[in-house]
C-alpha cells in the first residue's frame, strides 16, 4: 500500500469523510490488517515521513500503537529507535486534527 492509499483510509475511518458505512467498515478492516502485522511497519514508517495528512498520521499511528502493544518484542533497535522519531511526530499532528470517528 502507498502513502496516497493510506491517506484515502485514514480520511474515510478518521476524517469526516461522506462515505457509506459498508465503505467505512471496508477501509477500517484494511487499516485493521496494518496493526496487526508487522510486515507492514515500512507502510507505516513511509506514511509518517512522507504525508503531511494529519488524518493519515493519526491513523498510522493508531495502527503503530497496535503494533508496539503486539508485537514490543520484534522490533529491532534502529525499529525502535525510529519509532521514537515518529512519537515527536504523532505528538505534533495531534493537535492539528479533529477526529471524528475513532472506535
Amino acid at each position: 500500500m502507498n502513502v496516497q492509499e493510506f491517506e484515502q483510509l485514514a480520511h474515510y475511518t478518521v476524517g469526516n469523510a461522506r462515505i457509506s458505512a459498508e465503505a467505512r467498515a471496508d477501509a477500517n478492516a484494511k487499516l485493521a490488517n496494518l496493526s496487526s502485522n508487522i510486515s507492514f511497519i515500512s507502510t507505516l514508517e513511509n506514511v509518517f515521513e512522507q504525508s503531511t495528512e494529519s488524518y493519515a498520521i493519526v491513523a498510522a499511528a493508531r495502527c503503530l500503537l497496535n503494533l508496539i502493544t503486539d508485537h514490543r518484542n520484534a522490533f529491532s533497535i534502529p525499529q525502535r529507535v525510529d519509532i521514537r522519531k515518529y512519537f515527536s511526530i504523532i505528538y505534533t499532528e495531534l493537535f492539528k486534527v479533529q477526529v471524528y470517528n475513532v472506535p
